[in-house]
């Protein structure tokens, strides 16, 4: 029986099939440029979205966009509360919040996206606070000058109706 060449280890293997990652690895969503993120607004509480998560739902393919803030309780803190409430006890599925159509993946926007929601300037909602700035200079705001503040839960009907009396 005729002996195998060993494979020097400084030599790599060619092999038809692509690597295991590769093969695992989720698209990022890609940025198209800076004037992507001017319009973008969490569907819960109408401001640019903090550490942004993009739902994907069925209609995904058809331009339906549901973008909302995944942040800790001290902030808005939406997308957990959209899953507390809207959760379907039975089948377990989340329907979005635009076509109610099935969500089949809450994906993280990429770094670039991120950074470029979180730059946005963004006011503090204590009452009577004055502060604005980027996303990190509110974190370190709000545990600095709030330190027991937890925001209140978003109520679209109250957000409707104070918006009308403004007008």
């Amino acid at each position: 029986m005729p002996k195998e060449i060993p494979v020097p280890s400084n030599r790599t293997r060619v092999s038809p099939y692509p690597l295991r990652s590769t093969r695992t690895q989720k698209e990022p969503i890609e940025a198209q440029g800076p004037s992507q993120w001017e319009d973008v607004q969490c569907v819960i509480c109408q401001e640019a979205p903090h550490n942004a998560i993009l739902l994907r739902c069925f209609s995904s393919t058809n331009g339906c966009r549901a973008y909302m803030c995944d942040t800790s309780v001290r902030h808005s803190n939406c997308f957990k509360q959209y899953c507390k409430n809207n959760m379907n006890r039975v089948t377990k599925v989340m329907n979005c919040p635009y076509c109610r159509g099935e969500v089949y993946e809450a994906m993280k926007l990429h770094s670039g996206g991120r950074r470029a929601l979180n730059a946005k300037s963004r006011s503090c909602a204590f009452e009577n606070c004055n502060f604005s700035g980027t996303y990190s200079q509110l974190k370190n705001h709000l545990k600095a000058d709030h330190p027991g503040f937890t925001r209140p839960l978003v109520d679209q009907w109250t957000r409707w109706t104070s918006e009308q009396t403004m007008l």
